[in-house]
């Protein structure tokens, strides 16, 4: 499931057509910060933070993620490492200085 602005998308090929019908074509992502912290069931919590810088666009999005993450052993005897849930903000910050979020992805 997708959570985009209050929508509710479900299904993985609703969720690509949502994502690559936005309206931009290039993002680029610019890390600031990794912090991973261990979780029960052998997981891992993930938080990312940094900028994104969408063409033509100053300055650049601040945003942040979250995500749990998950390794199963297969019977093949290798392991499946497995995103349970995600959450992506993109913050921005308006000539008033109040932060506000402008989206908010959960995939779970």
């Amino acid at each position: 499931m997708l959570t985009f602005e209050g929508e509710e998308i479900q299904g993985s090929q609703k969720i690509a057509a949502k994502l690559t019908g936005l309206r931009f074509q290039q993002c680029w992502h610019h890390i600031s910060t990794i912090d991973c912290q261990p979780s029960a069931g052998d997981g891992m919590l993930v938080f990312v933070s940094g900028a994104l810088q969408l063409p033509g666009e100053q300055p650049p999005l601040k945003f942040s993620q979250v995500r749990t993450l998950f390794s199963f052993w297969l019977l093949t005897h290798s392991s499946l490492i497995v995103v349970l849930f995600c959450l992506f903000s993109v913050l921005f910050c308006p000539l008033d200085s109040k932060i506000l979020s402008i989206c908010i992805f959960n995939f779970i």
